[in-house]
């Protein structure tokens, strides 16, 4: 995502007005709205007070990361790390379709992330084997941790 998108994302999240946004950092009303539209970027200082107030790194407002936080980032690898090891012996074609299906999800705009990851949900609350609940476990866990992610992070995310 750009940054205007990820300042918008964050501003709502937060529960932000512009207004709210301008007194915190020191800039006019009208500074946040242009960076919001995509007609201008703050400066350096700025940014990192964004980042402070919004709880990101600064590459994530800027669109060059797409995790928020180094903790996030490493929380995600941690996860397929452990979907990795619980499978890549005992299940290798769902692991390699994992790893397929997590790269396209990730390229899906976030509505359609979150729409999979209800299907998911509703899945896992019905009659299924043992099986079938740890694949769709595995899978409602990283799809969780994606839901909220931009949608170039894929790359990232899965790499074999």
């Amino acid at each position: 995502m750009e940054f205007k998108d990820n300042v918008k994302l964050l501003r709502i999240e937060g529960n932000y007005s512009f207004a709210d946004i301008a007194s915190i950092v020191g800039k006019s009303e009208a500074a946040v709205r242009a960076w919001e539209y995509g007609r201008a970027k703050p400066e350096a200082d700025t940014l990192i007070a964004l980042a402070r107030l919004f709880g990101c790194s600064s590459d994530f407002l800027l669109g060059l990361s797409g995790h928020r936080t180094e903790s996030e980032k490493q929380d995600r690898a941690g996860l397929m790390a452990e979907i990795e090891n619980s499978m890549k012996e005992s299940d290798p074609d769902t692991l390699n379709f994992l790893h397929d299906f997590i790269g396209k999800l990730g390229k899906l705009p976030m509505e359609h992330r979150r729409e999979i990851t209800d299907l998911v949900r509703m899945h896992l609350s019905r009659d299924f084997t043992l099986k079938d609940r740890q694949v769709f476990s595995s899978a409602s866990k990283l799809m969780m941790t994606l839901s909220l992610a931009p949608k170039a992070e894929s790359s990232e995310t899965v790499q074999k």
